[in-house]
């Protein structure tokens, strides 16, 4: 089999486990809370299932290949290859709204571009990362709330050097 092939289907099962996380976090916590509410619970879960990470972790930005600031990405993860089937470090991004929207893909995409012209290796190995989303609002009609039908929702991409954009790898 591919070596591409294994990576994928690796990535997948990765973000099938970030879904799930996700998916703990959010029926704990509801809809009711920030972004950051939300990071800490994942940050809880991810431990738990022992996916080491490093949270808010500064990376430099690039301009022509020049370092012009610094940003912070949610979560830098790496799976354990014995679990995970590979142990390339990911970017993992968590949104709250009522959908994904293209700026969140747009930061994705900053990060994703920048990262190999970072020196430090756990960064400069990334191509591929995650978006997690939250679905911001449940629904409160006849005096009950209800939660959104798929309140959770993953997105995984992978930078694409030549055409400088990103491509969606699957979703769910």
């Amino acid at each position: 089999m591919a070596l591409h092939s294994l990576l994928l289907r690796a990535m997948k099962k990765l973000c099938e486990k970030i879904q799930s996380i996700g998916l703990s976090v959010f029926n704990e916590l509801g809809a009711g809370f920030d972004e950051n509410v939300h990071q800490l619970g994942i940050g809880i879960e991810l431990r738990a299932a022992k996916i080491k990470y490093l949270r808010e972790a500064n990376i430099e930005i690039f301009y022509k290949k020049h370092p012009v600031g610094l940003d912070r990405p949610d979560f830098i993860l790496f799976p354990n290859k014995k679990t995970l089937g590979f142990d390339q470090p990911v970017f993992l991004e968590c949104k709250m709204g009522e959908k994904i929207d293209d700026a969140s893909r747009q930061q994705l995409k900053t990060y994703l571009k920048s990262a190999p012209l970072n020196s430090n290796p756990n960064i400069s190995n990334i191509s591929m990362g995650i978006l997690l989303h939250f679905q911001k609002k449940e629904s409160f009609n006849e005096n009950i709330s209800r939660k959104p039908k798929d309140p959770v929702s993953v997105e995984c991409w992978r930078y694409d050097k030549k055409s400088d954009s990103i491509k969606k790898v699957f979703s769910f």
